[in-house]
């Protein structure tokens, strides 16, 4: 099977895991390359969603080996899952008892979002603490056992922490402050949004606190928008952002969210990314906010790098540091060519931010270069 019939062929089983769409089993058959379909979910970090409707397929032709192995990758993400919820319960009740304002961002509040939150591969587990980021870590590890505060990291962001082997980040910012064309904006816009609206989710017994529906539409959106410049993302992401648009459909509201975009100058992003997502992911139209069908070639590019692409961008930067020299000059040489052509796709589709990240990086190698000889 050809790579781009594996592509298809994981995208249509992505939008009926989604959407809930009626899987058509007659689509596949005895030639279809199913590990090819499960590499490019897992590049995508979408595999458990995949393979939950590959079993169905596996079911209906009474593939048992295939059943099987579906099985095996279900059964990972849902016990992953579970260790980050309980390392979560653990955090959410140790925060509640002390009285620290917190906050859970993206993760497992996104995963509520999905039908089966345990087909969402997890990650790490995000908390905004602000100011007092750094006496709520220290007291985290007085209270609970096993707790350990790493170093390192980018600390001008967030603290790092262990615990049962799911890393936690507590963060003094939501958004990087090294982005500054917006982040100081986004910075005080996230300290009022979650200072004064916030909801409550149940996790088995246990309260957490998570911010307000169209607060992580935009958050959901620019988290994934500047890794999508920066080191590129995968489907996942896509995906977390459009759940979150359609199970919040009702709750989201669209002027504040257009004027958040208006703020921060992401208008023009937001409605490529929803044109795309509606065109190419399933995403029904009438639940993106803001939604314009324009620029449809745009569109139908975007949709193109993002597939290239993996989720942040590993596949990529496992594949230069394979191949960078180590001489000085052949590595920056290297890095230029390979940087040029990451950014350059990116800066034609989003000039406003996508221009002076390659004038940035071009300057930086610049200033290398000369600061060697």
């Amino acid at each position: 099977m050809s790579n781009a019939n594996c592509s298809e062929q994981m995208l249509y089983l992505l939008r009926c895991a989604l959407w809930e769409e009626k899987l058509d089993t007659s689509r596949f058959d005895e030639q279809t390359d199913w590990q090819g379909i499960m590499g490019k979910a897992g590049k995508h970090t979408v595999h458990a969603l995949v393979a939950q409707q590959i079993k169905r397929v596996a079911e209906a032709q009474n593939n048992e080996p295939l059943v099987a192995a579906c099985i095996r990758v279900l059964m990972q993400a849902s016990q992953s899952n579970q260790l980050v919820n309980n390392v979560l319960k653990r955090l959410s009740h140790t925060i509640r008892q002390c009285g620290f304002p917190a906050m859970l961002l993206k993760g497992q509040g996104v995963a509520r979002y999905y039908q089966q939150p345990d087909l969402r591969v997890c990650g790490d587990i995000d908390y905004y603490t602000g100011k007092q980021t750094d006496e709520i870590t220290e007291r985290l590890a007085k209270e609970i056992d096993g707790l350990e505060i790493h170093t390192g990291g980018n600390r001008a962001k967030h603290r790092n922490a262990g615990l049962n082997g799911v890393e936690i980040e507590l963060h003094y910012h939501t958004f990087c402050p090294s982005k500054r064309e917006i982040a100081e904006k986004v910075d005080a816009w996230s300290d009022d949004e979650l200072a004064n609206h916030s909801r409550t989710m149940m996790l088995g017994d246990t309260e957490v606190t998570v911010p307000s529906a169209s607060f992580d539409a935009v958050y959901i959106f620019i988290h994934l928008y500047f890794h999508f410049l920066s080191e590129g993302i995968g489907l996942r992401q896509v995906c977390d952002w459009m759940r979150c648009l359609h199970v919040n459909r009702q709750e989201i509201n669209e002027e504040r969210v257009g004027e958040w975009l208006t703020r921060f100058g992401l208008v023009h992003a937001w409605q490529l990314f929803g044109l795309m997502a509606v065109r190419h992911l399933g995403m029904p139209r009438e639940e993106m906010p803001l939604y314009r069908d324009r620029r449809r070639k745009a569109a139908d590019r975007l949709f193109l790098h993002l597939m290239d692409s993996s989720n942040f961008g590993m596949e990529m930067k496992q594949t230069w540091e394979k191949n960078t020299p180590r001489r000085f000059m052949a590595h920056k040489w290297y890095s230029l060519k390979q940087y040029t052509e990451f950014y350059v796709p990116r800066a034609y589709l989003f000039p406003r931010q996508g221009v002076p990240r390659l004038f940035g990086y071009y300057k930086r190698s610049l200033r290398q270069i000369m600061e060697h000889h």
